[in-house]
């Protein structure tokens, strides 16, 4: 029967029912968006399967079946939509066809459904690895989410997005799509996993709806199926979904809840970590402590104007080289670290938009410019498609090796690196696009993204006909939806119902079939007109910018509160707040300028408008390359001077782009080992100067005397600074006190607060460097002083009086952080009975080993001081035993990791495998170690021929032997990774450190292989043994061996060896040399060790290998 009830035939209905719902198939991406009567489609598969027992006997059953493409395919998959559950589809599919299940139903039926899928135009994910079985897996993904997994779908989108606040919809398919989730229904897993773009846009969708439900709005602003709604509901209303506001425009009061993240300055710096503004910081400022494989920095933000209620701007660090993951976290919220994975070596190909901003890695790359970053050349890149290179730019030193190219994509479909399985796939389906105007110049939000002073323009695909509905919204930045329109003409209407003039930041999203719709974040103030005069600030020769002035103009509904600007030679910016009725919006001002930036392999400094201190000691070890931006039509040349005579001219390298030229410094080597004090100029006349070169020395001497730092022969530069740290206080960080005629005045609490260590350099005032956690042993000298600190903090004050022997121990710490700190720095602080306070602080921390540990992960040391620690105190030996573990108090950085897996046996085994797969990103392949309960290479880690080789060679031959995996980094356990730290160790053998360990070591290894016999461990005596250099195993060849057999010893013991306890402390002294010379070594043998003795629970073990 019809529609409108009249009797039809049953090829009739089919005829009629394929004409209506081809229509509505040409208008979608997946059928799960066809919006039709399940009535229908299963009246429809009735008489399908009618048809299909009638002729299946004759052989052309899927004939029949291929009659009506769109009637077969819905029909198919309203039953996976709304019967599939606990696994089952094919019983309830032939129960509804009325057709007998067996295999020649199942073939018959799926290899129609392919050849339909194909005839409407529609996906059959034939390019991914494993989507279910052959039909099924297919079927399913045809209906997004099947109506039985939705509380599952919404379920784990709650689950994540309550533990990372700001996650992207990218972002969330991303992590999914890169891990097994086996609490979760085999369809949601699937359709995260291989959905691609349709996916990104349905959890896009789902966390509006989530948000909406939350608060009890209109679930109809959505465009999802009404089973979503529904679902989303009954979520709420049992209280499973977390309050919270729809999400906002970027840019009014934006800021302060981003996240740290990856970006690309590729005309310059390169990749850069990006760390957000901080609203919570009442002074204007804030320190961050940023770690990179390890390597940890304390690095300090500044509003423009303390005081005025700004935020502490965002703040870019340098990447200065490949490595596997960055994290960050405010100093005052070290237990909230951020880590982000950066190179991974199975796939290490890093994509960026034309504006910087990373492509988020496992989800389709939705753009057809982008920059790729990888290691090799374009020839290591396999592409499918056309791949047109627009330009090539130029790297910073410790990226040799590596590739920067702009590609156009509108011709590929997919591009992976050299041998890499995992391929990037380019969004193919036409889409809709936000064409956005070009900013302003010189203008900015306090966060850093562009202003704009019109709406874009959307631009909907032609190609997907008129059946299309698109749907057209807008957002402000208070979450308060401004309009909504479906099905319009002409979609950039829809501006026309914003209050004009336009002001603020807009959330635009354009929805239609999933997987082609387009969001952006956008700030526009309509009618704001800066005007620079100049246009673009070049140095001076009295030092600074040119001076600049600033107008702006701004629209009669708003009002400006500078409308003016002077920003004086000493002045890069500015800020202004603009108003409209009770909206403001606040902006920075930084006309264009000359800048000019030192790169090298150790590190970045710039871009800078003044002349930077370079030290002619660091030049000589590593040169690196001086950066001068100076504007697209100059051609300047670099003038080197010793006082006014001119000794040199350099030329820019060939590769000079958008204005900056770059000098290769190393040209100008043998010029400054001549001259050590230099200047370097851009003129012929030694005039205007862009960077100063003279040695490390200062001054010749330090004292302090009543209260100033006196600076004996102190050289006379601007911004000479002292940074002096407080022996009777490591924890605390060092405190910065310009220098004045040579003096510098210490702050009340520093004044007789016993010895201080002091390191001065020079300071530019628009690029603070961040203050060291500690000063480098040489380049710090020891000031003597009576006392020790005295602070509000009556704990603190307790810990520093007992340091300088004029009080008792201190029981009942809080802050477990400070007690590291001090062990890490004893040698450095010339205490009294340095052994006795040693071990009475290694007693504190072995009160509460859980505690401690979790301190020691969010403390300011550095990995390797935090081993070194972890050793000397005997926690590595000490079961973790005190306050409870919860996953979320591990720490998978690098610089912790160590620590979060001695802690992981102490978690709720239900966790392991969720806390092993976040370990990933830095520890490389925990996962399969866990699994297998030994080393999977064990051999890696032992001497041989090629390390004999290296150890006799010289540096070229080293460096051949170090290049095979240097380009790409490791996790700390991976092959390549432990491969390096045995190269590493050749170059510390001879450290004297090692002196005392190589004589007994063949002994201590014997003694080692008895330990294991008698705890019934034949794996550690196998793992130590695999070791052993082939042809010489004695002398300084048996240090990895001795590594390995310490750390699983130690293990043993913190797991309840009586016998373990006693050997290893009977030679903690000779394992802490050990750690001394080769840390990356003993880190990666510590969680072997303890993945191997002690291995986590994997319930999901199959899968997840």
């Amino acid at each position: 029967m019809s529609a409108d009830g009249e009797v039809m035939r049953p090829v009739e209905l089919l005829n009629h029912r394929e004409e209506s719902w081809s229509r509505k198939a040409a208008a979608v991406s997946l059928i799960a968006e066809c919006d039709v009567n399940p009535e229908f489609t299963e009246q429809a598969l009735g008489v399908l399967g009618q048809g299909y027992r009638v002729l299946n006997p004759k052989g052309r059953a899927e004939g029949w079946l291929r009659r009506w493409p769109a009637v077969h395919v819905m029909s198919t998959v309203l039953v996976a939509t709304e019967h599939y559950s606990n696994g089952t589809f094919w019983p309830r599919l032939s129960e509804l066809a009325g057709v007998a299940q067996d295999q020649q139903f199942q073939r018959a039926w799926g290899q129609a459904f392919l050849h339909n899928l194909e005839q409407l135009g529609l996906p059959r994910f034939e390019d991914v690895d494993d989507a279910g079985s052959t039909y099924v897996g297919r079927i399913l993904l045809h209906s997004g989410v099947p109506t039985y997994c939705l509380p599952d779908f919404f379920t784990l989108v709650e689950e994540r997005r309550r533990r990372t606040p700001g996650l992207s919809a990218d972002a969330f398919v991303a992590w999914a799509s890169s891990r097994p989730l086996p609490h979760v229904d085999k369809p949601v897993a699937r359709f995260l996993k291989y959905g691609g773009e349709f996916a990104v846009d349905v959890v896009d969708r789902v966390f509006d709806l989530l948000d909406i439900a939350s608060v009890g709005g209109n679930l109809d602003e959505v465009p999802l199926p009404d089973r979503f709604r529904q679902a989303a509901l009954e979520l709420a209303q049992a209280g499973s979904i977390a309050r919270r506001s729809r999400r906002s425009a970027s840019g009014l009061n934006a800021g302060a809840d981003r996240h740290p993240r990856l970006f690309l300055d590729p005309f310059g710096r390169g990749l850069l970590l990006r760390l957000p503004a901080v609203s919570e910081a009442p002074d204007g400022t804030a320190n961050w402590v940023v770690g990179m494989d390890g390597v940890r920095q304390r690095v300090a933000t500044k509003a423009l104007w303390p005081g005025s209620g700004e935020p502490a701007p965002p703040t870019d660090v340098s990447v200065r080289a490949p490595v596997r993951s960055v994290s960050a976290a405010l100093e005052s919220h070290g237990h909230l670290a951020v880590t982000l994975p950066v190179v991974d070596e199975r796939d290490p190909l890093l994509a960026f938009d034309e504006e910087g901003t990373q492509l988020v890695p496992g989800v389709p790359w939705r753009v057809s410019t982008a920059w790729l970053l990888f290691p090799g050349q374009r020839d290591d890149l396999s592409v499918t498609g056309t791949l047109h290179v627009l330009t090539e730019a130029s790297l910073p030193p410790g990226w040799v090796g590596w590739s920067l190219i702009q590609v156009d994509l509108t011709h590929v479909t997919s591009i992976s690196h050299g041998d890499s399985a995992k391929a990037h796939p380019v969004r193919r389906a036409h889409s809709a696009r936000i064409v956005v105007p070009t900013p302003i110049g010189g203008v900015r939000t306090r966060t850093g993204d562009p202003v704009f002073t019109a709406p874009p323009h959307i631009d909907l695909p032609p190609e997907l006909g008129p059946d299309v509905t698109w749907e057209v919204s807008i957002v402000n930045g208070r979450g308060e939806l401004l309009a909504r329109r479906v099905g319009l003409t002409d979609p950039d209407q829809i501006w026309s119902e914003i209050p004009r003039p336009l002001f603020g930041a807009y959330a635009l999203k354009v929805r239609g079939p999933w997987g082609r719709s387009a969001s952006r974040d956008l700030v526009i103030v309509e009618g704001l007109t800066p005007t620079f005069s100049p246009v673009w600030r070049r140095f001076q020769v009295q030092g600074g910018l040119v001076p600049c002035e600033v107008r702006i103009d701004v629209n009669e509904a708003m009002h400006c509160d500078s409308a003016s600007l002077s920003l004086d030679s000493h002045t890069v910016k500015s800020s202004i707040a603009i108003t409209r009725g009770a909206d403001s919006l606040h902006l920075s001002v930084e006309p264009a300028h000359m800048s000019v930036t030192h790169q090298s392999t150790q590190g970045v400094t710039g871009p800078t408008v003044q002349p930077p201190l370079l030290y002619t000691e660091d030049l000589a070890a590593e040169p690196g390359v001086l950066i001068l931006s100076v504007g697209a039509s100059a051609a300047p040349l670099l003038h080197v001077f010793d006082g006014k005579e001119r000794l040199q001219v350099v030329e820019p390298g060939a590769d000079a782009r958008h204005g900056l030229h770059r000098f290769d410094l190393r040209k100008i080597t043998d010029t400054m080992l001549a001259h050590p004090q230099l200047r370097l100029c851009v003129d012929p006349e030694g005039i205007l100067e862009i960077a100063n070169i003279r040695p490390h020395r200062l001054f010749s001497g330090l004292r302090i005397t009543d209260g100033v730092i006196v600076l004996d022969d102190c050289v006379n530069l601007a911004g000479l600074t002292v940074i002096a740290y407080a022996t009777r206080a490591p924890w605390r960080s060092g405190v910065q006190i310009p220098v004045s005629d040579g003096h510098a005045s210490l702050p009340a609490e520093l004044v007789q607060a016993g010895p201080l260590v002091v390191s001065v350099r020079v300071e530019d005032p628009w690029l603070p460097e961040p203050v060291p956690a500690w000063a480098q042993p040489g380049e710090a000298t020891i000031v003597y002083d009576d006392g020790h600190l005295i602070s509000a903090d009556t704990e603190e004050t307790a810990l520093s009086a007992y340091l300088a022997d004029m009080g008792p121990v201190p029981s009942d710490l809080k802050d477990l952080g400070r007690v590291w700190s001090t062990l890490a720095r004893l040698d450095q602080m010339q205490v009294r009975e340095r052994t006795r306070k040693q071990g009475e602080l290694a007693r504190l921390l072995a009160m509460d080993v859980s505690s401690s540990l979790i301190a020691l992960t969010s403390s300011a040391l550095d990995a390797a001081e935090r081993l070194q620690v972890l050793i000397d105190s005997k926690l590595a030996a000490a079961p973790v035993q005190g306050a409870p573990v919860q996953v979320a108090d591990l720490d998978w950085s690098r610089q912790s990791l160590v620590m979060s897996v001695l802690l992981l046996g102490a978690v709720d085994p239900a966790a392991h495998q969720q806390a092993i797969e976040e370990a990933v990103v830095s520890g490389g392949d925990l996962l399969r170690l866990a699994a297998l309960g030994k080393d999977p290479a064990p051999q890696i880690s032992a001497l041989g021929p090629s390390h004999d080789l290296y150890d006799s060679s010289g540096p070229d031959v080293r460096a051949a032997l170090e290049s095979v995996a240097a380009f790409v980094p490791q996790g700390v356990v991976d092959p390549e990774s432990r491969r390096l730290a045995t190269f590493e160790f050749l170059k510390t053998r001879h450290d004297h450190n090692l002196g005392l360990v190589i004589p007994p070591a063949e002994k201590l290894l014997a003694q080692a292989r008895v330990l294991f016999t008698r705890v019934g461990d034949p794996d550690s005596a196998l793992a130590v043994d695999a070791r052993s250099h082939p042809t010489n195993p004695t002398s300084w060849r048996t240090i990895p061996q001795l590594s390995m057999a310490f750390a699983c010893g130690a293990r043993h013991a913190a797991h309840g060896s009586a016998t373990a306890a006693g050997w290893i402390d009977a030679h903690r002294r000779a394992w802490s040399q050990i750690v001394r010379a080769c840390p990356d070594l003993v880190a990666a043998d510590l969680i072997l060790a303890e993945l191997m003795i002690n291995p986590p629970s994997l319930p999901d073990l199959e899968e997840a290998l």
